[in-house]
């Protein structure tokens, strides 16, 4: 059946059978209301609708049932106050805030508020989490009463297991509304070396749910599975039971078993790549998320690096296989984190490349800057540098950018949960024979077009985030202004600037706030002999 995910930390739960009345308010004192006529409303149940963000949920709306609201329909939004909110995920801000809005059903009472962190806002950064009304005919207040947590999406998960020998897997699957054929599937490894909970599991991975979000579905319906591993237990069973679980809806006509993808963050990249090691070929497609191997540091050059023979799942043996099972591969690297450092990831990237896997193909870098990581989240939350900070580099492309103390840039997948990019490729890998692939209709300005003021164009592939992307180009006659569109990506990308006389790059206008940084990039794939002049 479905789940609820009841998980406020340090507050009491009630159930929608047990009501909530007045701090203080006895049995004796509500039925000398009741004897008195008093108009106060009986709430029989609060619940929180959620929305996923990066981080995991925020609020956006409290719903309050209660036996009828027509005595109620005088409350407004300034009657309810919000205190001791966690605003964002990195400063940590505490507010306090009102309602935004007030409505009302029969028997329910949605009071709308601005998004914010309800699991952390339980006293760690403050106070915890209190809730009021200052309506005399809702004249109510808690600190530890809820009746859970509400999140459509999460809640379409299901909450199943698969056993291979003595190791037991719990998993959360999602499973499309209806469906026409075998659909892909795309299992999350979760990070953390330990067992991470069934409840955590599904909490902490924004990445995965949010392909089973409805707007992800009508582009690119799957099957969308989270494990809950136990790295105490046995791996080669855990993989097992793993494959046990895609097997059984390959074989029931669910599953394309030429469309089974397996991505991972952290010890789940590396879980990632022990099952594809273990089932060679058996992956259309992985995606490895910020879980380079431990045995290389920043003390190492890439060079040096590369001639080490690493420790598994990324020993030379296992990278050599891997390279031939027809397994694609993309690297999501966040360039700030400090727990594993680019050149980790970088170093089998290099050792693929040298096994002739093909770049941009079935092998693809996908880097993020701190400032592409902010942008990703848009949430309020804001990593900045620190008096720790140092410039970190990307060993593939060479772009720079800072590091945080903190460790929050290791968390990749909370970026990639809002990176079109990495969905639309990883769907499009298949073992079969390749199909065209045609992109979701894009809504709005068409980009394509060559804006006024430029006269000449063409077209060319670029080394774009690691990737070979086609790429149009449009320059004013004496080339000191351009305009740039990738076609690669199935979200608009569009960059407009300046070249300066002493030949750097001015960025004027980035349509999605994080190609800024791939300009250069693009710019030196132009042929100066292939410019075509604008009709």
């Amino acid at each position: 059946m479905k789940k609820w995910l009841c998980m406020l930390l340090c507050m009491a739960m009630t159930t929608s059978a047990s009501p909530v009345w007045a701090a203080g308010n006895t049995e004796e004192d509500k039925a000398t209301e009741a004897a008195a006529g008093d108009e106060t409303a009986f709430v029989k149940s609060i619940t929180a609708d959620c929305e996923l963000a990066p981080y995991g949920y925020r609020v956006t709306s409290f719903v309050l049932t209660v036996d009828s609201t027509a005595d109620l329909m005088n409350l407004k939004a300034d009657d309810f106050q919000m205190n001791n909110c966690v605003m964002d995920q990195m400063a940590h801000e505490v507010r306090n805030i009102p309602a935004k809005q007030v409505s009302f059903t029969e028997n329910q009472v949605l009071i709308e508020v601005e998004p914010f962190y309800l699991k952390i806002s339980g006293g760690g950064y403050g106070d915890p989490f209190t809730m009021t009304c200052t309506n005399e005919n809702l004249d109510f207040g808690y600190d530890e009463a809820m009746a859970g947590i509400k999140c459509d999406t999460v809640d379409a998960f299901d909450l199943l297991e698969s056993t291979s020998g003595s190791t037991t897997v719990p998993y959360w699957l999602y499973s499309p509304e209806t469906q026409d054929e075998a659909l892909p599937l795309v299992i999350f490894n979760h990070g953390g070396m330990n067992d991470a909970g069934e409840v955590a599991a599904i909490d902490a991975a924004p990445f995965i749910v949010s392909f089973a979000e409805e707007e992800s579905q009508k582009k690119l319906p799957c099957y969308v599975m989270a494990s809950v591993r136990d790295n105490d237990v046995d791996t080669q069973e855990t993989c097992a039971a793993i494959k046990g679980a895609i097997d059984g809806l390959v074989e029931s006509g669910k599953v394309d078993p030429n469309r089974v993808y397996m991505t991972g963050e952290s010890a789940g990249a590396m879980a990632t790549m022990t099952f594809a090691n273990q089932y060679p070929g058996y992956l259309a497609a992985i995606v490895l998320l910020n879980g380079g191997p431990f045995d290389v540091s920043l003390d190492n050059t890439l060079e040096e690096a590369t001639a080490m023979d690493l420790n598994a799942p990324y020993s030379d043996a296992e990278l050599e296989t891997f390279a031939n099972s027809g397994t694609s591969v993309m690297f999501v690297q966040s360039l700030g984190d400090i727990l594993s450092v680019p050149i980790r990831f970088a170093t089998v990237y290099n050792k693929l490349l040298n096994l002739g896997m093909k770049p941009g193909d079935n092998l693809v870098w996908h880097s993020y800057t701190a400032e592409q990581y902010n942008y990703l989240l848009g949430d309020g939350t804001v990593v900045l540098p620190d008096n720790e900070s140092y410039t970190a580099v990307d060993n593939i492309t060479g772009k720079t950018t800072y590091s945080s103390s903190t460790g929050k840039l290791h968390s990749s997948s909370c970026g990639a949960s809002n990176d079109s990019f990495i969905k639309m490729w990883l769907v499009d890998q298949t073992l079969a024979d390749p199909v065209e692939y045609v992109p979701y209709e894009v809504e709005g300005e068409d980009y394509t077009q060559i804006p006024e003021g430029y006269t000449k164009y063409q077209n060319y592939k670029a080394t774009v985030v690691g990737s070979a992307v086609d790429v149009l180009c449009a320059m004013n006659d004496d080339e000191t202004e351009f305009y740039l569109y990738f076609f690669t990506f199935n979200d608009d990308q569009v960059l407009k600037g300046k070249i300066n006389e002493d030949g750097t790059v001015q960025v004027l206008y980035d349509l999605t706030g994080f190609m800024a940084g791939e300009a250069e990039n693009a710019l030196a794939g132009i042929d100066e002999s292939a410019w075509q002049p604008v009709e």
